[in-house]
């Protein structure tokens, strides 16, 4: 099926759309529209009397803003959609990254008589047989879920995590629709700078698809409980496996003050500082020592227990990394650290994903020239997470990306760092992260590291020695018997197959209307049938039919021009 074929397969898809396309002419998106071709997919019916080349109404607000907006209007889904893109500056621009790091989740929680439903549903018993008490109000409502305060039979208070009903198909049918609109802006050579429309909705679809299964937050919540066994200053939420499905999450209610009430944290006698360098602390073990860490430490998601203890919240978005991971990263930042431009190339390139020819001089000149002007500032801890944006945006402009496990990482470093700093302005992250680093960077140089590493090279050529012989036995047979074939594959060639193919359905219809012509004139004083001002009728229709369909050639022709 064409790209046309997915998007406007069903009803609902072409109506979606449309409003899509409303939504973004009312904030000033209109060319954003054109450009993507959204009109050819568009019966022009559903988009009577709008002014598509509309200016904003608000000409001062950047281009993230708008769009912004535009996610906000087009509700929940697109609003979590906006804040997954926000993690990956790799994927758009880091400007409308940031603006998109203030979508904030304002949804109406849904009604009691639902939530009481669904937990029947997941858990075959109402409520009151689950719970002693269990609070009918939310205490808080995403786009998701909504969470609700209740008692267990002995006494114990927990939050109940309740999925929206129907959320998860709703979903389903946004993303089916959003990957249609990714194939059909690929299919027709669309370009935006620095966007992958493809690799956007991918990364949103395995984002929001592991968020709706309730049980892998559940499984993330234990494993950070264990990995932090009898760690003084943190806490983790236990979890009541046996009120716990895809749908329903059941954990320990939090008592503790919200990190984003820092007057109240203030009045109860919190030693904030204290609790940045916790806060740091704890990010730092997560990364560098399991492996396994909270991808979106901000303030809401902190709360502070007696002792300035930290408790995290929301395991919706996890990062996770292995050793070689750690290891490629800290050489990074040592590379940096000893403003050693040539080490950082070699860095970047062992953790991006290279998919094409990279100008490894050229990137290595940018580098070289931001550690020059950047590198003592990030030293002085001023703007680690900064700096950290300023590499993704490099390496996304010499067509590097990194995996969702590093851009996650940057997201939350940048986050942590933002927040102690708010508790304490004199922190100095790269201070803190120092002695992991040295850690990780002794233990790959070890020993018995280097020993390993050896002995792992020594058994992969032993299987090569096995194995080359028979690879190119089998290679120069296939040579001789196929011959060598090439394939090109030109980075336009989907538009110009699209033209061609747009072209011959063009001189097609010119041939039927011209065809149409030729045998009116030939019938028209013909005696059949009746006549309509001395022109038979046959005749006549066949007039008009052509009339029609060169109307309908010249509109689509001039449409093609104009887009």
């Amino acid at each position: 099926m064409t790209g046309l074929g997915r998007l406007t397969r069903g009803i609902h898809n072409v109506r979606r759309l449309a409003e899509i396309v409303r939504v973004l002419v009312r904030h000033g998106l209109g060319e954003a529209a054109i450009h993507l071709r959204l009109l050819d997919a568009v019966p022009a019916g559903l988009l009577a009397g709008l002014h598509i080349r509309r200016r904003a109404a608000a000409p001062t607000a950047s281009r993230g803003e708008r769009l912004r907006a535009v996610l906000v209007e087009l509700g929940p889904t697109y609003v979590k959609l906006g804040q997954v893109l926000s993690t990956r500056p790799d994927l758009i621009p880091p400007d409308i990254c940031a603006d998109l790091a203030a979508l904030q989740e304002s949804v109406p929680p849904f009604p009691a008589k639902q939530a009481a439903e669904v937990l029947r549903a997941e858990l075959a018993r109402p409520p009151e047989e689950l719970f002693a008490h269990f609070d009918p109000t939310p205490a808080a409502a995403a786009s998701i879920s909504q969470v609700h305060r209740a008692t267990l039979p002995d006494g114990t208070a927990v939050a109940v995590k309740i999925q929206r009903p129907e959320i998860a198909g709703t979903i389903a049918a946004d993303i089916e629709l959003l990957e249609s609109l990714a194939a059909w802006i690929v299919e027709h050579g669309v370009r935006v700078p620095g966007f992958d429309p493809v690799g956007a909705v991918k990364e949103y679809a395995r984002s929001v698809r592991r968020e709706l299964d309730f049980t892998h937050e559940a499984r993330v919540a234990e494993r950070f409980a264990r990995d932090f066994h009898g760690c003084e200053f943190a806490h983790f939420p236990v979890i009541h496996r046996a009120l716990c499905t895809p749908r329903v999450l059941t954990m320990e209610w939090i008592a503790g003050t919200s990190l984003r009430d820092l007057p109240r944290l203030r009045e109860q006698g919190h030693d904030l500082p204290r609790i940045a360098r916790h806060g740091v602390a704890l990010l730092l073990r997560q990364v560098f020592e399991h492996g396994l860490f909270h991808a979106d430490p901000h303030p809401g998601n902190i709360f502070i227990l007696p002792g300035e203890v930290i408790c995290l919240l929301d395991y919706g978005m996890v990062g996770q990394l292995v050793p070689e991971d750690t290891e490629r990263f800290a050489e990074l930042l040592v590379a940096v650290f000893r403003q050693d431009a040539a080490a950082a190339t070699t860095a970047v390139l062992e953790l991006a994903d290279i998919t094409g020819p990279v100008d490894r001089r050229a990137l290595e000149r940018e580098l070289h020239e931001f550690i020059a002007f950047e590198a003592e500032r990030i030293m002085a801890g001023v703007a680690f997470g900064e700096a950290l944006g300023r590499v993704l945006t490099i390496l996304r402009e010499h067509g590097l990306r990194l995996p969702a496990r590093y851009t996650l990482l940057v997201k939350a470093l940048a986050t942590m760092e933002q927040v102690a700093h708010d508790l304490d302005p004199a922190l100095d992250l790269a201070a803190h992260m120092r002695p992991y680093i040295e850690r990780l960077i002794r233990r790959r140089y070890s020993t018995r590291r280097v020993l390993r590493d050896l002995t792992r090279t020594a058994r992969a050529l032993l299987v090569l020695g096995r194995t080359l012989p028979t690879d190119v036995h089998g290679l120069l047979a296939g040579l001789e018997r196929d011959g060598l074939k090439l394939a090109l594959r030109p980075p336009d060639l989907h538009r110009l197959t699209y033209a061609r193919e747009r072209s011959a359905s063009w001189i097609a219809l010119g041939l039927i209307i011209a065809a149409l012509i030729i045998g009116s004139a030939l019938v028209m004083h013909l005696p059949i049938g009746p006549t309509v001002l001395g022109i038979s009728l046959p005749s006549l229709v066949g007039y008009i039919l052509a009339t029609l369909l060169g109307l309908g050639l010249l509109f689509s022709i001039w449409r093609a021009r104009r887009s």
